[in-house]
């Protein structure tokens, strides 16, 4: 039996990172009304499946728009992580966070932090990624210099 609950695969992932940049074009195009709403429950359910997410959660994140995980890129660089290598080395942890990222209540505090330049000295407080960017932090002090 497998464990559903585990990080995406790596199909999961890719499926996941190109529905976000679907989404984002769709949502530039339509300026952000919900670009689910001309598609039949089968076919959201379908999507939905695809990317490792429920229907409701696909809604959702629909209802949030295509920006809804913009402060995840902008902190990984405040904290001295790039996105593109992050996403080419770890795609289905880079999913997750922009997924999480998606889904995150503190948006005001993370965008004025970011703002602010107090992000690395406040992050840990309140963003659900906090333990995932500790984690890659780490990996990328561990590696040799280039």
């Amino acid at each position: 039996m497998t464990d559903q609950s585990a990080a995406p695969s790596q199909a999961t992932a890719t499926i996941l990172c190109a529905l976000g940049t679907w989404w984002k074009s769709l949502a530039a195009r339509s300026q952000g009304s919900d670009g689910l709403q001309g598609l039949s429950h089968d076919d959201v359910e379908l999507i939905a499946r695809d990317v490792g997410l429920s229907s409701r959660d696909l809604y959702d994140l629909a209802a949030k728009g295509g920006h809804a995980a913009d402060q995840a890129p902008e902190l990984m660089r405040a904290l001295g992580l790039d996105p593109a290598t992050a996403d080419a080395a770890q795609h289905a942890t880079y999913a997750d966070i922009l997924l999480t990222c998606s889904r995150c209540g503190a948006k005001h505090r993370c965008s004025h932090d970011l703002k602010t330049g107090t992000a690395e000295q406040h992050f840990a407080e309140y963003c659900p990624n906090a333990d995932t960017l500790a984690a890659l932090r780490a990996i990328a002090a561990a590696q040799p210099a280039s």
